[in-house]
């Protein structure tokens, strides 16, 4: 069974802007969205780029070079994982990532995170180009 996951955050664009609601406020992201936000936000920071919190980010775009082989797909799904459970916000178990070529350089990781604290189950889906590095498609919940 999924853990519940109930943290909430400013809702952020993909972009990284803030979101300001319609009475002028910041924008309070729903728990779905703070979901898609944390991956989104683990995915692309580096880690070792924010000093205040070491286990942020993630080394996909060590990737970046490598060839596109199913044990290098194992091996990138394998870093997005630790990148999305290092720090304790999301446990292995609600992660489910699907890792699709559909290239001679390039793959399509779907990812899901269940959430017993919600009725919708969280879906990212990238691109990651061993040439270019990794790029949002889609996100929804």
């Amino acid at each position: 069974m999924a853990q519940a996951y109930t943290d909430q955050d400013l809702q952020i664009t993909t972009t990284g802007d803030l979101v300001i609601a319609p009475n002028g406020d910041l924008q309070i992201a729903s728990i779905d969205q703070t979901t898609v936000q944390n991956v989104i936000l683990n995915l692309y920071t580096e880690q070792g780029d924010m000093s205040a919190s070491p286990y942020l980010g993630s080394l996909v775009e060590d990737f970046i070079g490598e060839p596109n082989t199913q044990s290098t797909a194992q091996l990138l799904q394998t870093e997005m994982i630790r990148a999305l459970t290092a720090n304790g916000q999301y446990s292995a178990n609600d992660i489910n990532i699907v890792i699709v070529p559909v290239a001679v350089d390039t793959i399509v990781p779907y990812i899901t995170i269940q959430n017993a604290a919600s009725i919708n189950t969280s879906t990212l889906v990238f691109s990651f180009s061993y040439i270019n590095g990794l790029q949002l498609l889609s996100q929804g919940s």
